[in-house]
């Protein structure tokens, strides 16, 4: 933008700060909760985040958990659990990670409940901010600059906790990988603007529900071009997302015409 931004608040520069720092927060406790839970465990609870976002969106008044969406959430989340019951094969536990099970749950629980933490709060800052202040003149790409350098240094500060033999592994700073880092870096910053766009436009309950449904058109992609097979529990899961799916804009054109509809009679 060429347009010279207001002044931020304090309350705005924290807004913007603290999402920073649970964004950062979010990635390093789900990354982490791998090394304790199977990847079928990690994907069932995954999908029920689309329920505590709708909770969240409850309790801090952007949107109304209505029957219809409630439906909708139980639908998103009933697919998810088929999909992770049919990957439940993909790997165990070692004995080591079987006894400290309980922490994988904590981290990914802690990175669900910050997830929806997380959309709630770029919901208020993109949809609630006045047009004229520093947060609602900016556009994607300025609040994404301001917000990636904090979530890499929370990110890094994770990693020399979480994984500090890699981190001071000689080796891992002379692989090609490192070439690579600047372009991932890059799709991410995409990615994230995108994001914050579509959030603006519908909500952050919308978010999630996409969320379980973005991966359809990916395993749609290799079953067309590389002839992947797909098991049924899959298909099962796949059918009830895009079912939830369907029943939340359903619910959610539904709700926004009765409030125009009582908006007009008043």
């Amino acid at each position: 933008s060429n347009v010279r931004l207001p002044s931020a608040t304090a309350v705005e520069a924290t807004k913007v700060i603290l999402l920073g720092l649970v964004q950062g927060c979010e990635i390093g406790f789900i990354n982490k909760s791998l090394q304790y839970i199977t990847i079928s465990e990690r994907t069932m609870l995954q999908n029920t985040n689309v329920l505590l976002l709708m909770v969240t969106a409850q309790v801090v008044g952007l949107e109304a958990l209505t029957f219809g969406r409630s439906i909708a959430g139980l639908l998103l989340v009933g697919g998810g659990v088929l999909q992770g019951l049919e990957s439940g094969d993909q790997g165990g536990l070692d004995e080591t990670a079987a006894d400290d099970h309980w922490k994988g749950t904590v981290y990914m629980l802690s990175s669900m409940l910050l997830t929806s933490i997380k959309w709630s709060m770029i919901q208020f800052m993109t949809q609630r901010a006045p047009p004229e202040s520093y947060l609602g003149s900016m556009s994607k790409f300025e609040l994404a600059a301001r917000v990636q350098p904090i979530t890499g240094i929370v990110c890094l500060a994770l990693a020399a906790s979480f994984e500090r033999r890699a981190i001071t592994n000689q080796a891992m700073w002379h692989s090609r990988q490192i070439v690579r880092v600047p372009f991932i870096a890059l799709g991410i910053t995409v990615i994230m603007c995108s994001e914050l766009k579509l959030v603006q436009l519908t909500s952050a309950v919308a978010m999630g529900v996409l969320v379980n449904l973005h991966h359809i058109p990916m395993v749609m992609a290799g079953v067309t071009f590389f002839h992947d097979r797909l098991p049924v529990l899959s298909i099962y899961g796949f059918a009830l997302n895009i079912a939830g799916g369907f029943c939340y804009a359903v619910a959610r054109r539904y709700d926004a015409k009765a409030a125009a509809q009582l908006a007009a009679a008043e």
